[in-house]
C-alpha cells in the first residue's frame, strides 16, 4: 500500500517529458462548490487534450472552513503525511481533529497560510500531526495551476449498477487485497501497471500480470446475487489507482448502496458515509492512442479571492499552551524557528513542484526566500 501511494510515473511516451513525469496531486478546497477536490495537477496539450488521472470528489455534510474568502489547497507534504504516515499504516482512526467546531481562519501566521487543523493521537498526548491549507489570493496568480475535475455534466452511453456493501468488501479482500498481497511490492513495475477489468452479470474479473500485451493470469469473484442488468464492461485501469480505491471502499463506513457508472471513457463511483457525499472518477488506458480516455474528465482552476492577502481580516483564533508544547516537542525555540523550517519546506516542493512541471516553471514562484537576492 505504501508503494500504491508514491506517485508512479506515467507510463507514457518516454519521448515527452511531461507526460514521464510524476502526477502531482494536490488536495484543493472549492469554497464555493463545498467540496474537497484530490486530483492530478494538469493542463492542455499543444493538441487541446489533458493527461488526466483519477479524481475523487469529497463534499462534507458540514461545515469545515469557516471564513474561507478563496479556495484553499494542502501543501503536498501535508498531503505525503497523511498518506504515508496515517493512511499506509493504517493508523489514520487513532487519530482526531483538536476540535469538532469547523476550523477559522488562523492569525499568527504572516503570509498566505489560511487555515490550521491540528489531529491529535488518541493513545499519545505528546504525538500530533499540523495540517495546513493555504489561500489563493489576489496577488498570487501563479499559484492557479488548473487540475483534474470529474465533469458530472458531460455523460456518454453510461451503465448503472448498484452493490451492496458486502459485495464491494469481497471484491476488495479477493481481488484487491489478495493482488497487493501477492504483487504489491512490484506495483510500479512494467507488467503489474495494468488490470483489464470485466464486470459481468454475475461477477467481476480482472486479468493481470501482462507480458508483451497479453495477460497471463486472470481472477473472478461472483456476486452474491447477479446484476439485473448485463454491464457488458470492460477496460484497462491502472493498477496504482484501481487497487488502492477498492481497499478504501471496503474500510470506509459507508451507509449506502455504492453507485458504478460504466461508460466509454472509464469508471465512477458514488457513495456515502455520515462524513461525505463522495465521487470518484477513474478513466481508461486507451492502448491504441497511449493515452487515457478522458472524455468525463475536465480542468479546474481554483478561485482566487477579490482582496489582497495582507487584507485579509482574521478571526481570534489560537492554539494557546498545546501549539508552544509542540514546539518544545520538535526542538524548536519559537514560532520565528518554526516558520522558518516550514517556509524552507515549502520552498524546496515548488523546486520539485517547478521540475516535474518544466513548461510551468516559470510560473511557480510562490514563496521567494528572504536570504536570496531576489
Amino acid at each position: 500500500m505504501d508503494k500504491a501511494l508514491i506517485e508512479p510515473k506515467s507510463y507514457q511516451n518516454p519521448k515527452l517529458n511531461y507526460r514521464n513525469t510524476p502526477a502531482k496531486r494536490r488536495l484543493t478546497y472549492s469554497y464555493e462548490r463545498g467540496e474537497l477536490i484530490l486530483s492530478p495537477i494538469d493542463y492542455e496539450d499543444n493538441d487541446g487534450r489533458i493527461v488526466g488521472g483519477m479524481v475523487t470528489i469529497a463534499k462534507p455534510k458540514t461545515k469545515i472552513f469557516e471564513h474561507a474568502y478563496s479556495d484553499l489547497y494542502m501543501p503536498l507534504i501535508d498531503r505525503r503525511v497523511i498518506e504515508q504516515r496515517l493512511i499506509a499504516p493504517n493508523d489514520i482512526n487513532l487519530f482526531k481533529p483538536s476540535s469538532d467546531a469547523t476550523f477559522n481562519r488562523y492569525y499568527k501566521f504572516d503570509g498566505d497560510l489560511s487555515h490550521l487543523i491540528r489531529l491529535d493521537s488518541k493513545l499519545n498526548n505528546g504525538d500530533f500531526i499540523f495540517l495546513n491549507f493555504y489561500g489563493f489570493g489576489e496577488d498570487d496568480p501563479s499559484k492557479l495551476l488548473p487540475q483534474v475535475i470529474y465533469d458530472q455534466e458531460h455523460e456518454l452511453k453510461i451503465t448503472k449498477i448498484f452493490l451492496p456493501v458486502n459485495e464491494v468488501v469481497k471484491i476488495a479482500d479477493l481481488l484487491a487485497k489478495k493482488w497487493i498481497n501477492d504483487i504489491g511490492e512490484n506495483i510500479n513495475r512494467t507488467q503489474h501497471r495494468f488490470w483489464e477489468l470485466m464486470f459481468r452479470r454475475d461477477g467481476i474479473q480482472i486479468a493481470f500480470d501482462e507480458h508483451i500485451g497479453d495477460f497471463e493470469r486472470d481472477d473472478l469473484v461472483l456476486f452474491d446475487m447477479p446484476l439485473s442488468v448485463d454491464p457488458d464492461f470492460s477496460g484497462l485501469f491502472f493498477t496504482h489507482e484501481l487497487a488502492p480505491l477498492l481497499i478504501t471502499l471496503a474500510e470506509l463506513d459507508i451507509n449506502s448502496e455504492i453507485e458504478v457508472q460504466l461508460n466509454d471513457a472509464g469508471m465512477v463511483f458514488k457513495y456515502a458515509t455520515d462524513a461525505a457525499d463522495y465521487t470518484v472518477a477513474i478513466p481508461k488506458w486507451d492502448g491504441l492512442n497511449d493515452n487515457r480516455h478522458v472524455e468525463f474528465l475536465n480542468l479546474y482552476t481554483p478561485e482566487r479571492c477579490g482582496v489582497r492577502v495582507d487584507e485579509f481580516e482574521f478571526d481570534e483564533y489560537d492554539l494557546g499552551d498545546e501549539f508552544y508544547k509542540g514546539l518544545e516537542l520538535l526542538g524548536l525555540k519559537d514560532k520565528s524557528e518554526a516558520e522558518a523550517i516550514y517556509k524552507k519546506q515549502i520552498i524546496n516542493e515548488q523546486s520539485e513542484l517547478a521540475d516535474g512541471f518544466p513548461e510551468l516553471s516559470g510560473n511557480i514562484n510562490w514563496i521567494t526566500d528572504d536570504t536570496s537576492d531576489e
